[in-house]
C-alpha cells in the first residue's frame, strides 16, 4: 500500500482552475502540477488537478474521487505522473 498525504474532500473546488488559497492564479510555468493536467497516480489511476496551492493539489481521479496530496510526497515517492498539460487559457 502506498503511503500518502490524501483525503476525501466533499467540498473540493468545483472549477478546474480555482485560484490558490491566497487568490492569485498559481505559476503555471514552474508548477510540476498545474491546474488543469491530466495526471496518473501509482494505484489511483488517472485524473484531473483540480487545484494547486503551495504544498499540495487537489486532484479528482476518475475512479477514486478527490484527493488531496501533499506535493512534498508526491515528489519524494514519485507518485504522480502528468499524462496531459493543461490547456492553454485560449483553447478553454
Amino acid at each position: 500500500m502506498c503511503e500518502t498525504a490524501a483525503s476525501d474532500t466533499s467540498d473540493a473546488p468545483s472549477a478546474a482552475n480555482a485560484p490558490g488559497a491566497d487568490g492569485t492564479e498559481p505559476d503555471r510555468a514552474r508548477s510540476p502540477f498545474p491546474t488543469g493536467a491530466r495526471v496518473r497516480h501509482q494505484e489511483w489511476g488517472d485524473g484531473t488537478v483540480l487545484n494547486e496551492e503551495t504544498d499540495r493539489i487537489t486532484v479528482l481521479f476518475d475512479t477514486m474521487g478527490y484527493r488531496t496530496l501533499s506535493l512534498a510526497t508526491v515528489d519524494e515517492h514519485d507518485l504522480l505522473s502528468v499524462l496531459e498539460p493543461p490547456p492553454a487559457p485560449g483553447d478553454r
